[in-house]
């Protein structure tokens, strides 16, 4: 345009529209096309429809690469990518609010410190506070359950995260985890002082606003995380063969201090890191010593040995039952027995592993739950009735003889006795 105003007026001539191409050094880049007009129609009628013609880009490999770590770059500090694109953009983290991660964040008792299930409300970034002035900020959740929650978080002190365990406001939980800390103290420090024996290390434990705290070494993905990425596939026998070998040694340790860990599954099997098959056994919070058994609900379903189905008394062994069907199921990449109810996982050990031993049937106080007695006729004495469950209706299973050598705990292999065969 040259120097002057515009003409103006009804007869004026108004200035053309008109679209430039964009070359390789414009805003749009070099896969733009111009446009064209639609046939028929003036330079003056307003914008026209752009097509937008594909073309073969031809960047090199340093630029994308350049090109991906701007991008990482930007999307990595979001809060400085916003602040240049606008001055009104305000942050700063001390004004920002903390993510809760409980879920139900209302605060109904402790003074509003607790929820209506007596978990403790978390945020990122509050610090849970030891007597010795050591202090804990929280990063993250990493799982909860029945007993609390679990959190990662950054010590004061400097140094790796550790794992913080915090049990509900509840004086039944808050006892049982005093047990866990007294069975993880002797593991740790009597047991298995030089960390070889694949128990996971306690690290402190306090109270913080009547909450029992637990802080314990970090660790990395479970059992069951790594069969899920490998679509339940399940996994090599010679990783199989690894990781049972480190099992067997955390049940010897175990064994040998009388304690019976009462929830062995998958998920309480972690990896050290992903880089290494190195493992470690978790989760006390169900564990007891041998002469003191107080509890007959224990063990997850899958992996419930048959004197806790039944109602027996029980040992370690109903650890070592545990693993066989962990090793199972590394194997198969899905639970042995699945059992959608106590019934119903009678029915199926029942299923592969035939009746238990009539001496298990007669002494157990859950018998008559899953089995009723049936006599036989003379001419079927002798005979092995182990006919399987169906169904569920817990009439449908006879009593009589029969079992097999997993069915009793003293037949069943212990940590030190390992089958021969491979």
């Amino acid at each position: 345009l040259g120097p002057g105003p515009p003409p103006s007026g009804p007869g004026a001539q108004q200035p053309r529209r008109a679209w430039r191409s964009h070359g390789a050094g414009s805003a749009c880049g070099p896969g733009c096309a111009a446009p064209s007009p639609a046939p028929g129609m003036g330079d003056d009628v307003g914008p026209q429809l752009v097509h937008f013609r594909p073309q073969k880009l031809t960047r090199g490999r340093a630029d994308e690469r350049r090109h991906g770590e701007l991008l990482k770059a930007l999307t990595v500090d979001i809060v400085n990518t916003y602040s240049r694109c606008s001055s009104a953009f305000g942050y700063s983290l001390s004004s920002a609010p903390r993510r809760v991660l409980t879920k139900n964040s209302k605060g109904v008792h402790n003074g509003g410190n607790d929820n209506a299930e007596h978990d403790y409300i978390c945020r990122v970034g509050d610090k849970i506070n030891n007597p010795d002035g050591q202090s804990y900020e929280i990063m993250e959740r990493l799982g909860h359950g029945t007993f609390g929650q679990v959190l990662k978080c950054h010590p004061s002190s400097g140094g790796q995260p550790v794992a913080l365990k915090i049990i509900k406001n509840k004086p039944a939980y808050f006892h049982q985890a005093l047990v866990e800390v007294r069975i993880l103290q002797m593991l740790n420090q009597e047991f298995d002082a030089d960390d070889e024996k694949r128990i996971v290390r306690m690290l402190d434990f306090f109270v913080y606003r009547k909450h029992l705290c637990i802080t314990f070494e970090l660790l990395s993905v479970n059992l069951y995380d790594v069969l899920r990425q490998n679509s339940f596939r399940g996994v090599s026998m010679a990783l199989i063969r690894v990781l049972t070998e480190q099992l067997l040694k955390a049940m010897r340790c175990l064994r040998d201090a009388f304690v019976i860990h009462c929830d062995l599954k998958p998920e309480n099997v972690l990896l050290m890191n992903m880089q290494h098959t190195k493992i470690k056994l978790i989760d006390f919070g169900s564990a007891c010593f041998e002469k003191h058994s107080v509890y007959s609900y224990i063990q997850s379903r899958f992996y419930r040995s048959p004197e806790v189905l039944l109602g027996l008394p029980y040992t370690s062994a109903i650890d070592m039952w545990s693993l066989g069907c962990i090793c199972a199921e590394l194997f198969l990449g899905l639970p042995l027995f699945p059992g959608h109810s106590e019934y119903n996982q009678v029915c199926r050990v029942v299923e592969i592993l035939g009746l238990p031993p009539a001496a298990m049937l007669d002494r157990g106080r859950s018998t008559r739950r899953y089995f009723r007695r049936v006599e036989e006729a003379p001419e079927a004495a002798g005979r092995d009735a182990t006919a399987p469950c169906s169904g569920d209706n817990a009439s449908e299973c006879s009593m009589g003889g029969g079992g097999r050598a997993a069915w009793p705990p003293p037949v069943r292999p212990g940590p030190l006795a390992p089958q021969g065969g491979g």
